[in-house]
Formats: structure tokens, sequence, C-alpha cells
């Protein structure tokens, strides 16, 4: 909803941002264009951070970690038994 509602707004700015220009009064508007790509930038940071955790709670990604610090154990675990001396079963 948040992204459609910018990019309307934008599509909207722009198109008036155009008519202006066309019709010799864009010194009524001036832009400052850095600001426009920095106050993009932010909306695109918040908006992924918004989505990335909706993403988590929504996939149940936590339990992914937990998969991982398991793995992790095994791991250890595995490399710790491949440093014990080996027994001579023969």
């Amino acid at each position: 909803m948040s992204l459609a509602f910018c990019g309307a707004h934008g599509l909207f700015l722009g198109t008036i941002l155009f008519l202006l220009g066309r019709n010799g009064a864009g010194g009524l508007a001036v832009v400052e264009w850095h600001s426009v790509g920095a106050g993009c930038l932010l909306v695109l940071v918040f908006l992924t951070l918004i989505f990335g955790l909706l993403a988590v709670a929504v996939t149940g990604a936590p339990t992914a970690e937990d998969f991982w610090a398991e793995d992790r154990r095994d791991e250890a675990d595995r490399r710790r038994r491949n440093e014990e001396p080996w027994v001579d079963g023969r």
C-alpha cells in the first residue's frame, strides 16, 4: 500500500513539474534533485526494513536461526570428535 502511495504521488508530482516546465513556468517549482534522491533512498530503506521484518514474521525465519545454531553446534562436535585419537578396532 505504501509503495503504491509513493508511486502515485511521484507520478502526480512528475506530471505537474513536466507541465510547469512545458508552459514556461518552471520557476514556480524549483526542485532540488539531491533532496529528491535522498528522500527516495530513505523511503526505499524504510520499505525494505518493513517488508523484511514482515517476511521474517510471516515465514518463521527465526526458526531458521535455531537450525543454523544447531548445525554449528553439530559441526563443532564433529571437529572435536575428529581430533580424538583413533581407537584400533582390529
